[in-house]
């Protein structure tokens, strides 16, 4: 008998050894893979996958970017410059990034210099989100995916300076007040035009922007704090987006009656993208309506996306807001190659 069922054992060693091996591997695969779907839950995963975005200061929230790694298991190496033109210029130096934000002014150059490379609306998940305002725009859409928006206008305090109407009362305001202007200088050139009743020789425009950016100071700061308002200026160049957050309760808004910039912050893919398709599941996810939302809470920019019309925003902070803005008000350029 003993030696019946060591021949027996001998016969069904190895399918039992083959057996016990396929039975530890599948529970330790199903151990880890729970292990690792409660840590993308948790926003913990590490991943090897890995895309570089070259973002404008303040655009992409960093907090979006955990909702982001636990959906995909991508992660996201945020580079910030603070103003367009600084985001262009690293572009051009730079050819390691996935996606880059720029306006809708810099596309046409950076499509002619094969920086970033055309995005197709059929591979990208929710591109139906966007407001038909904004893709019926005459940009070269869907070179880039817009996402963000805004008018620049100003902020002005009542108390300590008269109704400001149009850009010429704010470029001959007292050299006493306290007037400050984010970092735009190519904006800042094309505002000082609208005023202006007959062409301008470039040389004057320039003399009277150069005196003009002598005379008064400039902050990308103004939003950071509600508190600081009467610190940092009589009169802030905004955009209409944020011009009824509540550090404005005290100052009126206005866009002047010349008219005004109007800006679209896109989403490009880079034309070295080494990773085109993680770089595609990162802008499906920004055009998520509840996504949306939240960059837009958080920057206190306006979204492009129809998604958030009923939500909480400010009515400025929406894309039908752009419908009830004058056509005639916006100083609508996008191939800068003209300007």
């Amino acid at each position: 008998m003993p030696n019946q069922f060591s021949e027996q054992f001998k016969r069904f060693r190895t399918p039992l050894l083959v057996a016990l091996i396929v039975s530890l591997g599948l529970g330790l695969g199903l151990g880890w893979k729970l292990k690792r779907d409660r840590a993308a839950q948790m926003g913990l995963v590490t991943s090897s996958q890995k895309i570089r975005v070259l973002a404008l200061t303040g655009s992409i929230p960093p907090q979006i970017l955990r909702g982001f790694r636990a959906a995909e298991n991508i992660e996201v190496e945020l580079v910030f410059e603070p103003t367009p033109d600084a985001v262009f210029a690293r572009l051009e130096k730079d050819s390691t990034f996935d996606l880059v934000t720029l306006l809708s002014s810099q596309t046409s150059r950076a499509t002619q210099n094969l920086k970033i490379q055309p995005f197709k609306a059929s591979e990208i998940a929710g591109f139906e989100n966007i407001s038909r305002d904004f893709i019926d725009l005459p940009e070269r859409l869907p070179t880039t995916v817009p996402f963000l928006w805004g008018l620049l206008g100003y902020v002005y305090n009542t108390e300590t300076v008269d109704a400001i109407k149009t850009w010429s009362d704010v470029l001959e305001l007292d050299h006493g007040t306290k007037i400050f202007f984010k970092p735009l200088e190519f904006e800042f050139v094309r505002l000082a035009k609208l005023n202006q009743p007959r062409p301008i020789a470039e040389n004057a425009l320039q003399d009277r922007v150069r005196r003009f950016n002598q005379t008064y100071k400039r902050t990308d700061r103004f939003l950071a704090d509600p508190e600081i308002k009467e610190a940092e200026g009589d009169v802030v160049e905004v955009s209409f987006s944020e011009g009824t957050i509540p550090a404005y309760k005290d100052m009126d808004f206005i866009l002047p009656k010349e008219g005004a910039l109007l800006w679209i912050l896109n989403l490009a893919l880079s034309a070295n993208s080494a990773h085109v398709e993680q770089a595609k599941a990162f802008v499906a996810y920004v055009l998520k309506p509840d996504v949306a939302l939240e960059i837009s809470r958080l920057n206190h920019e306006a979204s492009t996306n129809k998604g958030v019309e009923s939500s909480g925003l400010l009515p400025t902070q929406k894309p039908s807001s752009l419908r009830r803005v004058p056509l005639t008000l916006i100083d609508l350029q996008f191939n800068d190659l003209k300007n």
